[in-house]
């Protein structure tokens, strides 16, 4: 590799990976707009065009007989009019374009609440009609959790979870107990397994109000935002991963001390997540007119889509996107030459690894595409919800028995005074590149030269 100097390489690399950062953050913005989308918008209208609301044989509809805007996926609601203000901490105005109603004690609904008028009657509070024309109500939306969950189904998910759990953590043993897996893109797998196993077992919990009750209290809550930060972690790192091996092809003839690399990507996995963290949090206690979190509203996770995608989905997918573009980069990159039939040892040894670590996001980043994806749909895919629940068995595999170079350095290591079998000494272990590139070259983890 060319000669740089110190404070030249720092500059380089650092540059890149603030560029990565830049980048995530600007895409990241991109929807910050929905956190204010509550003040953007007008109320939702119960019917189009103006029309007014009738209660047909204890139903009701719009005049043209088509159903109230939030009838169709709405379990129960309630009507609140002006004449019936005895009620108290239900309904407040909290402006003349859009009216926010705070219930059960300050919990939001702006997204379970239309507004509209009665023709020639409204509705009390215990839904029977008293003759008031022409006034404005809010039908109220509850959605009632209990009623569409399958226990059985939330039961499957937290054991597939748990079973990844496992997996995940004999992962992280193995790359702990053997040292010529902890290089710098170790380090970065190592953080990743361990914000995806934590984030697995909040989730293992976030199950459980299928089948106890306890939906509403503090603890529920608390879990609620430990899983966020476990789980944006987990992508981050991810990210990190991605950034890490394009930097290892495209920047190899950089060299930089591993310690800067470290502290930069710490700082990244673990200081961006808690910024998050730190947002939902202050969110949580903001004032209405601002997208809150709703942890504990509805269920022991966000409240609905627009609390989903405005924290959670929004953020990942920008985050899946900059790991494809890293990808598609090293990839032009290493096989740029493809044509030649004796690359050189260096750029071999790094398809291998870029092949190792492309697997590894296509267990998370492929089967995620598809969770958000079935968001949209609005329709449940259950095979894409087991393979994520089995991510951990998957990354087991990708990362453990399939490479030689695990098997080849558990041989040679003496666990409770057992060895494994000495063939396994023997093994070709490609990742290497018969000892002419090692792991840590392959991540071009070079301590620079003073």
């Amino acid at each position: 590799p060319r000669s740089v100097s110190w404070e030249s390489a720092v500059s380089s690399v650092l540059s890149a990976f603030g560029f990565n950062m830049r980048v995530i953050i600007l895409g990241l913005l991109s929807f910050s707009w929905l956190l204010m989308w509550p003040g953007l918008v007008s109320a939702l209208p119960c019917c189009a065009s103006d029309l007014q609301m009738l209660n047909i044989n204890s139903s009701v509809y719009c005049e043209d007989k088509t159903p109230i805007a939030v009838n169709k996926w709405c379990n129960s609601y309630y009507f609140i009019d002006p004449l019936h203000p005895e009620v108290p901490d239900e309904v407040f105005v909290e402006n003349e374009q859009k009216t926010l109603f705070s219930l059960n004690g300050g919990k939001d609904w702006y997204e379970e609440y239309c507004t509209g008028s009665f023709q020639n009657s409204t509705v009390h509070e215990t839904k029977s009609l008293v003759n008031m024309s022409d006034t404005t109500v809010a039908m109220i939306c509850f959605l009632d959790s209990e009623v569409d969950m399958d226990q059985d189904h939330y039961s499957l998910y937290a054991t597939c979870l748990l079973i990844s759990c496992v997996f995940l953590l004999a992962t992280l043993i193995i790359y702990l107990l053997l040292p010529e897996l902890r290089d710098l893109q170790g380090k970065c797998v190592i953080c990743l397994i361990l914000s995806l196993m934590v984030g697995y077992l909040c989730l293992v919990y976030l199950q459980l109000p299928a089948t106890t009750p306890k939906v509403f209290n503090n603890e529920c809550v608390v879990i609620a935002f430990l899983t966020y930060f476990w789980m944006m972690s987990s992508f981050f790192w991810l990210n990190i991963n991605s950034f890490n091996m394009w930097r290892s092809a495209v920047l190899a003839h950089i060299n930089m001390s591993e310690r800067k690399l470290t502290i930069a990507y710490y700082l990244a996995g673990w200081g961006i997540p808690l910024v998050f963290l730190t947002v939902a949090l202050i969110s949580h206690h903001l004032p209405v007119n601002f997208i809150k979190p709703n942890f504990g509203v509805r269920s022991c996770w966000f409240q609905g889509k627009l609390e989903l995608w405005s924290y959670f989905y929004g953020p990942v997918l920008v985050l899946l996107i900059c790991n494809i573009v890293y990808f598609i980069s090293t990839a032009l990159y290493l096989w740029s030459d493809y044509r030649s039939p004796n690359p050189m040892p260096r750029i071999k040894s790094l398809r291998i690894k870029f092949c190792l670590y492309f697997k590894l996001f296509l267990v998370m980043g492929i089967t995620w595409i598809f969770e958000i994806l079935s968001s949209i749909a609005d329709e449940p895919w259950y095979v894409t919800d087991i393979l994520n629940c089995f991510q951990g068995v998957i990354i087991f595999v990708v990362m453990i028995l399939l490479r030689k170079r695990v098997w080849r350095a558990l041989a040679a290591k003496s666990l409770c005074g057992m060895r494994c079998a000495n063939c396994w000494q023997k093994m070709e272990d490609e990742e290497t590149d018969n000892e002419v590139v090692d792991e840590q070259q392959l991540s071009a983890d070079n301590v620079a030269k003073p």
